[in-house]
């Protein structure tokens, strides 16, 4: 995984188009969400703020997810 240090609440978007399979607190992760990608491939955003999308939603590149967290 890679961490990105961002200010709280910054917009966080999504990378690939692709469907929210997760997006809720998670131990360990704080509030997640995980968006599943054609090819198997899933991308994790954890430690968030703000969750801004609901699981089985379509998501495309550049859609803002949610808001970081600290």
């Amino acid at each position: 995984g890679v961490d990105i240090s961002v200010p709280t609440g910054t917009p966080v978007r999504v990378t690939a188009d692709g469907i929210v399979r997760h997006a809720s607190p998670m131990s360990g992760y704080g509030k997640l969400v995980v968006v599943a990608h054609p090819g198997g491939y899933e991308t994790y955003y954890a430690h968030l703020s703000r969750i801004n999308v609901i699981p089985g939603q379509d998501v495309r590149r550049g859609d803002i997810v949610a808001l970081s967290g600290s």
